[in-house]
C-alpha cells in the first residue's frame, strides 16, 4: 500500500468517526451514475462496465458470423487456452514432438495457425478469393495482431478466418487421432 492510499485511508476512518445517524431519520438512496440519483438496472450494467477493456479482436472472436463452436475456437485461439503439444509438454503430459502438418516446428497455436507451410497455403487461398493478396499472414506474424488488423476492413473475413482456423483445427485433431491413437 503506497503513502498516498494510507492517507486516503486515514482521512475516510475520520470522516466516518465523526458521523452521526439519526435513528429518526429514515435512510435515503442517491445514485451517482444517474441526474435523478435514482437506480435503474440500465445504469448498474453501465457502472459495472465502464472503464472496461475492448479487446481488439472482439471482432474477430464474437462479432464474425461464424457457427458458435467457430467462435469460441477463435477466443480459445486468442487467449492461448488451445490444448497443443506445446502446452501439454509444459505440463508433462504426453504429445507430438513436432507440429502435424509439417513435423519442423513446435505445435504452438500461433504455428499451427499461421506460421505453418499448410496454413499460410490455406490464408494464401483465402486471402485470394477475397481479392486481398497483402492479407497473407507473414511467418513471423501473431494470430491476435493479424486478425485485429485485418477485421475491420471486410465484412465477411471475420466469418472466414474464424470458420478456417476451426477447420486447421479439426484436421490437426484428425491427424494426431490417427497417427497416435490419442
Amino acid at each position: 500500500m503506497d503513502l498516498e492510499t494510507l492517507a486516503e485511508y486515514v482521512d475516510l476512518w475520520h470522516r466516518v468517526a465523526v458521523t452521526e445517524l439519526d435513528p429518526e431519520t429514515p435512510d435515503s438512496l442517491r445514485w451517482a451514475w444517474e441526474c435523478k440519483r435514482e437506480f435503474s438496472i440500465r445504469l448498474a450494467y453501465a457502472a459495472r462496465l465502464a472503464g472496461r477493456e475492448i479487446s481488439p479482436t472482439v471482432e474477430f472472436t464474437w462479432n464474425s458470423q461464424a457457427p458458435l463452436q467457430c467462435e469460441f475456437f477463435t477466443w480459445l485461439v486468442v487467449k492461448n487456452r488451445c490444448w497443443t503439444s506445446y502446452r501439454l509438454a509444459i505440463r508433462g503430459l504426453p504429445h507430438q514432438d513436432a507440429c502435424p502438418f509439417c513435423s519442423q516446428s513446435d505445435e504452438t497455436i500461433n504455428h499451427l495457425l499461421v506460421e505453418c507451410v499448410l496454413a499460410r497455403t490455406v490464408w494464401q487461398e483465402v486471402c485470394n478469393v477475397l481479392g486481398r493478396e497483402d492479407w497473407v499472414p507473414q511467418p513471423a506474424s501473431r494470430l491476435n495482431e493479424w486478425s485485429a488488423e485485418r477485421s475491420s476492413d471486410y465484412p465477411h473475413a471475420c466469418s472466414l478466418g474464424a470458420m478456417k482456423t476451426e477447420e486447421l483445427n479439426c484436421l490437426r485433431q484428425s491427424i494426431t487421432v490417427s497417427t497416435t491413437g490419442w
